[in-house]
Parts: structure tokens; sequence; C-alpha cells
């Protein structure tokens, strides 16, 4: 019976789990490589309040920025009525390219994503992950009866060389196939509404803006407290209404910030359910 639970789901989507990890191993290089490009200051370094004015002060139409997981900084402007995204450096502000995913890469994610069939190719990426968990629980439990037993683990596989070369390899690779499998059902999940990610949770935008003079993005409290490494999104108000705030998204809670004395409001820390989707995230 466990043999039969390894094997039926390993012939019914050997296919799928091959386009699965083909796509995810090719999309698993672009955070590698955005990294090597990225300029990643040290933890202190930068504050979100020196990035926002960095940033504003070479990009007069900066509406927007983003950090991505890979660290890279993203600015999002309009110009001349034109928008545009740039790579900038957070130390300098100043841009570094222009931010465009390749059409291959686009093409690569929605195949991972959804087998280039949208919300049914989503499902059944999702059934992947489920088979991809159940191949690893029960190949572990056949690990287990072949060795004799948990503590015998460790010891060299038994079988043909085709037998000991997959327990080999599995005993290596399970750790990852079964963090890959459990974080792909959850976000399978949240995507279908089976499971919440935290994102309707969102702060109450403020009734009341303080008066006064609008004070330099530098020197705005709520901006200096938060760490680069822990800013997830950065709105700016729009310039011409004063009465405007900063949207402000972090590792730990979202939130206002008054444009004029750089108070918090609104400020709503991550509960239990946005905590493990950043964990995810940050995976």
């Amino acid at each position: 019976m466990l043999r039969r639970t390894h094997s039926l789901p390993a012939l019914l989507t050997a296919l799928l789990l091959a386009v699965l990890a083909l796509s995810g191993a090719t999309l698993s290089v672009n955070p590698a490589l955005e990294r090597l490009q990225a300029s990643v200051p040290d933890r202190g370094q930068v504050s979100a309040a020196a990035l926002a004015e960095r940033v504003a002060r070479h990009y007069p139409g900066v509406e927007q920025i983003q950090r991505s997981a890979s660290g890279s900084v993203i600015v999002y402007y309009s110009q001349d009525g034109v928008a545009g995204a740039d790579r900038v450096d957070p130390l300098s502000g100043q841009g570094v390219g222009p931010y465009a995913p390749s059409a291959f890469t686009r093409w690569v994610k929605n195949l991972h994503r959804s087998f280039l069939a949208d919300t049914p190719g989503r499902a059944v990426a999702g059934f992947g992950a489920v088979a991809m968990l159940l191949l690893c629980l029960s190949g572990m439990a056949l690990l287990v009866r072949r060795a004799g037993g948990w503590r015998q683990l460790a010891r060299p596989p038994r079988g043909t060389v085709s037998q000991r070369w997959h327990a080999q390899l599995g005993r290596v690779a399970v750790v990852g196939l079964l963090l890959s499998a459990v974080t792909g059902m959850y976000m399978s999940a949240a995507t279908f509404g089976f499971l919440s990610d935290g994102a309707q949770d969102e702060p109450d935008f403020p009734t009341l803006a303080a008066s006064g003079a609008v004070a330099p993005v530098a020197s705005l409290p709520a901006l200096q407290a938060v760490d680069l490494h822990d800013l997830r999104e950065l709105v700016y108000p729009d310039p011409q209404n004063p009465g405007d705030f900063y949207s402000l998204s972090t590792a730990l809670g979202d939130g206002y910030v008054d444009q004029v004395r750089g108070a918090l409001l609104s400020w709503r820390a991550h509960n239990g359910t946005q905590r493990a989707h950043e964990l995810i995230y940050r995976l």
C-alpha cells in the first residue's frame, strides 16, 4: 500500500512535476541575478526616509518605491505624462537601469504558476504541489522502512544501483521538496481563497491630516524608523494634495505617514496569517 501511494502519484504527475521543477529552477535564477546586480546596504545603513529623499531628488515625478525579495529597489515614476520604472542604487537614489522583466521571464512565470491556462492551470499547479507532498512523505516512509528505522536512515541504502541513487538523492532533496510543496500548496490555497494571506487586513485610511507646511521626506520620524531591509513598499502622496499621506508597507505591518509631522497613522501590525505570508515571501 505504501509503495503504491508513492508510485501512483509519481506516474500520474511525472510530466506535471517535471514542468513545475524546470520552470521553477529557471525562475530561481532571476533573484540570484538581481541580487548580484543590486546594491544591498547593511542593516541600519539606509532608512526609508533617506531612500525616499534620495529617490525624489533624482526622480521628481516619483510615485512609488518597492523593494523586492532579492534586495532590488524599484522606482515607479511619471515624467512628461509617460510612466516608467527603474532600478535604483539605494545609497545614491540614482537609476542603474530600467526595470522591465523580459518576455521570456513572464512566459516562464505564467508556465510555472498556471501552465499558461489561467485559473484552471493554477488549480493544476496546486494539485502538483499536493502530489509533491505525497511523494515526499511516502518516500520518507519507504526509506525508513527499508533502512530498518529512523536511527538507521543515515546508513548507505541497499538495493540496485538505480534504487541506491534514488534513495540517496531523495534523502538529500527531501527537505527542499517538502518546503517547496508546502509553500506551493499555501500559495495555491490563498489564490483560490481557501486560506487567507492577510491582504484584506489593510489599515483604515486616515480621515484627518495635520495642518501646516509639508516637511521634507528625509525628516519624517515614522520613515526614519523603518530600515531599508524591512521596507516593502512606499507610495508617495499626491503632490497637489497637501492632505494626502504616504502609504507605507513593511515586513512588520502597514500604515500611513503624515507628510506634515511625519507621524505614523492607522498602523496595523501583521497578524499570524500575514507573518506566515511574510515568511514565505522571504523564502
